[in-house]
């Protein structure tokens, strides 16, 4: 059985511990229940990772509600192409809590380290106002998938798994900040921060890694149209950090169905040179 490392989860608790005054505030049973209703109707102003762009906003679930999520990736490259799924279950816990847990896998002969991997993610809202929002979170990811850290193709025809991973917790750190442009036209921004602790980082591995993304969205009806950018360094200095411009749609088919898809094209993308996203979100 793996043992998980507490040092990266006591550090990301100083976020989540902000969350705690929250749970003294209940709600009446008859107000859980409206918000579990009003869910049921879900929002396509509420960007989901992977559903379909990786740049969040800064809205979370309301109480009581709850909603599954399915991503599937595809990325095509001179040297692989490679396949990613992510299925989540996201819950409103409080007005001002959002949960999800869920669980990623991979298909890559080249490097399919974390595929089986679980992690569970909270975000909450800290500043709000009539046209800007933002959000803080935290992210653990559990290595309990591949530990492979990359493949070693310098003997052929052999590919060895060289560099395990350890067994401890990476942690991320989510910051986000949204802001509405023209209220009339639907029209807003996003900017999103992620720092992740890499403490199942292996030797010649970086043990930190940071994630920058910009995105912008405008509602026509049930349809959301999407840009976005995004930048990530890489898992060590041979790898290279990565660039993205994604392109996309969230549209809503039913009160309680939505599904997303995008064009990926890689600006400096060492892992592909295009690939595409599908998602979905069903209210429960």
């Amino acid at each position: 059985m793996k043992r998980y490392g507490t040092k990266s989860i006591v550090l990301a608790m100083v976020i989540l511990g902000a969350t705690l005054p929250s749970f003294g505030q209940q709600q009446t049973g008859a107000e859980v229940a409206s918000a579990a209703l009003s869910g049921l109707r879900i929002d396509v102003a509420n960007l989901q990772e992977g559903v379909p762009t990786r740049v969040e906003d800064a809205n979370v679930l309301p109480q009581g509600v709850w909603e599954s999520r399915v991503s599937l990736g595809w990325g095509h490259g001179d040297r692989q192409k490679w396949l990613e799924e992510r299925t989540e279950l996201g819950f409103g816990l409080t007005d001002k809590l959002e949960g999800t847990a869920g669980v990623i896998y991979r298909d890559n002969d080249i490097d399919a380290t974390g595929s089986g991997d679980v992690y569970l993610k909270f975000l909450r809202p800290v500043l709000e106002s009539t046209n800007t929002k933002s959000l803080l979170g935290v992210q653990w990811n559990f290595p309990t998938g591949k530990d492979h850290a990359r493949m070693d193709y310098s003997v052929p025809p052999y590919a060895l798994p060289v560099n395990e991973r350890n067994d401890r917790v990476d942690t991320t750190l989510i910051a986000v900040y949204t802001k509405r442009l023209v209220p009339e036209y639907r029209e807003r921004v996003h900017l999103e921060a992620k720092y992740t602790l890499v403490d199942s980082a292996p030797a010649g591995f970086d043990s930190s890694r940071l994630f920058l993304g910009m995105g912008y969205d405008r509602q026509l009806g049930n349809t959301l149209r999407m840009a976005s950018v995004w930048w990530e360094e890489g898992r060590s200095s041979c790898s290279g950090a990565a660039s993205v411009l994604q392109l996309g749609l969230r549209h809503k088919s039913a009160p309680r169905l939505l599904w997303g898809a995008s064009l990926n094209l890689g600006l400096d993308w060492p892992a592909a040179d295009w690939g595409l996203t599908w998602g979905a979100e069903y209210g429960l």
